[in-house]
């Protein structure tokens, strides 16, 4: 049998913290014995207590910045010549960074879910008659990691509102990632439009392609490319899964 752990923390008028931990334990002839154990935990407590005060500085701090950038940005682009779609562009990548940010803020730094990250950039984009797709594993980015993905679906969905998938009312959009089988595990994150108007590619590249297929690239350690498909833009990105989860892929869940 295996020996149950009971965990138990008090905290003292002195502000001291004990551990109490009381371990049953499988005797010959169906008994069972006990053992108690104790400890003084004062300092781990209090490390932990400096470094939560810490992160949340941090994050407020983080916060207040995206703030004063959003604010410096609209102040310079008004009034200008600026066209309207560079400022609604610059804000909403603006916006997008900051909806990661929140993710990281409640995960306090230390990581955020793909999931959430993707779902969060798609947030500004959902509305009747859209269809998202959103599918894969569990999988956890480092924080480097997930502001480039979330950067990345940004500028899909972006592109596909005003050309593709979500411009007629009609498309569909999925997100699916997967651990294909390799030499080396990677995560692989497959963007697909369908449902949309015809395609073509463009006759030059633009600075979302640009930020996904060098940016995301160089930022996730490997590779992506976009495929424009007359049916719809295909997005593929692959990356090492040690590089963006800092994990070996054996405890990933």
């Amino acid at each position: 049998m295996t020996p149950e752990h009971i965990e138990e923390r008090r905290d003292r008028k002195v502000r001291e913290y004990y551990e109490w931990r009381i371990n049953r334990i499988p005797l010959p002839e169906g008994r069972f014995g006990v053992v108690c154990y104790f400890r003084d935990i004062s300092a781990q407590v209090r490390a932990r207590q400096q470094r939560e005060l810490l992160i949340n500085e941090l994050n407020h701090r983080v916060k207040n910045t995206l703030a004063t950038v959003q604010s410096i940005a609209a102040q310079t682009l008004k009034g200008t010549t600026v066209p309207v779609t560079v400022k609604s562009g610059l804000e909403s990548r603006l916006l997008s960074m900051a909806g990661a940010h929140d993710v990281l803020t409640q995960q306090n730094w230390e990581g955020a879910d793909l999931r959430n990250i993707v779902e969060k950039a798609l947030a500004p984009f959902t509305a009747p008659r859209r269809e998202f797709d959103v599918d894969g594993p569990v999988i956890r980015l480092l924080p480097k990691s997930a502001l480039a993905v979330a950067m990345a679906v940004h500028e899909l969905a972006t592109n596909a509102a005003k050309y593709g998938a979500l411009s007629n009312g009609s498309g569909r959009i999925s997100v699916h990632w997967t651990i294909p089988e390799r030499d080396e595990p990677h995560l692989q994150i497959v963007w697909t439009e369908t449902g949309g108007p015809k395609v073509a590619a463009p006759s030059s590249k633009g600075f979302g392609s640009r930020l996904i297929e060098r940016g995301l690239a160089g930022q996730l350690g490997g590779e992506a490319v976009i495929d424009y498909r007359e049916t719809g833009v295909v997005c593929r990105i692959m990356a090492p899964l040690g590089t963006i989860t800092g994990r070996e892929p054996d405890i990933l869940s």
